[in-house]
């Protein structure tokens, strides 16, 4: 892959991380207007032109021109299309950010990604952190994905529409070679007034094809006014850390939804992290709806305010090394090891004015290496205990041990 290549695959991915919170009191002030809800066609070509997508037996809904806001389209189905009612269609299901969501099909999965790049037919929303990676576009691959914060960078509408009263800019559909020789097409609506974004993207065999599945992808995009999608945690965690949780449970309160919190105690974790949403994140549900919410516990004691554990190699051999976790060290746990092994602590200290401090039985099978306290050789056959303590300068606490069998 050349290098330009390789960049522009970093920033598309780059492009997808959610940057900032939508304003989510003006987008919920406005989805609960009464307004009729409108058949809407995608926007194409010139600004004026609109066009029905149907699939199968159902009418898609989509864009309508800026310049012809009330567009008079034929519902084939006699009832009125757009409904909130009539959503999602047979074999489909919602996924969203507040109230702007699209239908996909049931079998799609979610944030079905490495490194942000779509390895089979998925809708990506709240992906989180994304990996530094170079993965290319598989080929007949679908993705939409959602995202909530200003605009991509490389982001350049040329059509100034409308979905489902609201209004969009869109980027039309555009299609190159941009992943290694893999056809990509590709376009992105953006709601302004509540800075989300949604932009499909279709690797199918012939262009053609592929722009027929990004425009069908699009023209299920709605803007719902009797429900909202659960918000994202897992962007929003990692950059709150410990004060995720005030903050997610305020962008629940927000959209009018209901949360009930479970603690789970998780050692050397900043209290307060969130740890995971159930609906999870872009699940559409009603206006009231409870979501529970996990979080780390308080931490009272000195020895939950950090996790530890015991690793150990044979210096000859660099795929050798081994571990003992933090729940095993804390349960007590066994290690077996052969003269010439090398055996160290490691821990994660969430307060800095913690430290580890340890204890060793059988000094002769296990001997510290110079100028080290958390570090020993296995020097001859036998038995020894390694006892892990955390101390804060007034008080010491036992964390655990390793039974360590020398042969």
């Amino acid at each position: 892959m050349s290098e330009e290549k390789l960049e522009q695959l970093l920033a598309q991915s780059a492009d997808r991380v959610p940057v900032g919170e939508p304003p989510l009191a003006a987008m919920l002030a406005d989805a609960r207007r009464s307004t009729r809800r409108r058949r809407l066609g995608v926007a194409l070509g010139s600004a004026a032109a609109v066009v029905a997508v149907t699939l199968g037996a159902s009418v898609l809904p989509g864009l309508v021109s800026g310049h012809d806001p009330e567009p008079s389209v034929p519902d084939p189905t006699g009832a009125a299309s757009g409904t909130d009612e009539s959503l999602p269609g047979p074999g489909m299901r919602l996924v969203g950010i507040a109230d702007v969501v699209v239908e996909v099909p049931e079998e799609w999965g979610t944030n079905e990604t490495h490194c942000g790049t779509p390895m089979a037919d998925t809708v990506v929303v709240d992906e989180g952190v994304i990996g530094l990676c170079a993965v290319l576009r598989q080929p007949e691959v679908t993705s939409v994905h959602l995202s909530a914060g200003r605009a991509p960078v490389e982001f350049h509408p040329d059509v100034d529409a409308e979905v489902d009263g609201v209004a969009v800019r869109r980027e039309s559909t555009s299609c190159g070679d941009a992943f290694h020789g893999v056809l990509t097409c590709a376009s992105t609506l953006y709601f302004p007034q509540r800075e989300v974004y949604v932009r499909a993207e279709s690797s199918s065999e012939s262009e053609p094809e592929a722009r027929r599945e990004v425009e069908e992808a699009l023209a299920r995009v709605h803007v719902l006014a009797d429900r909202v999608a659960v918000p994202g945690w897992r962007s929003l965690t990692f950059d709150e850390q410990g004060d995720g949780a005030d903050a997610y449970l305020a962008l629940l309160a927000d959209l009018g939804l209901e949360a009930e919190v479970v603690e789970e105690s998780h050692p050397g974790m900043p209290p307060g992290f969130v740890l995971g949403a159930s609906p999870d994140s872009g699940t559409v549900v009603e206006p009231g709806s409870t979501v529970t919410v996990t979080v780390v516990a308080p931490q009272d004691r000195l020895a939950e305010r950090m996790s530890a554990g015991v690793s150990t190699d044979t210096p000859e051999e660099p795929d050798s090394m081994r571990e003992v976790t933090d729940a095993e060290l804390r349960a007590g746990a066994d290690l077996t090891v052969a003269v010439g092994d090398t055996v160290w602590v490691t821990w994660n200290v969430e307060h800095k004015t913690l430290r580890v401090t340890s204890e060793v039985t059988g000094e002769d099978v296990l001997r510290t290496e110079e100028w080290t306290w958390d570090k020993w050789t296995a020097s001859a056959p036998g038995q020894a205990t390694i006892t892990l303590y955390v101390e804060d300068g007034t008080e010491r606490e036992r964390l655990g041990e390793v039974r360590v069998t020398v042969q």
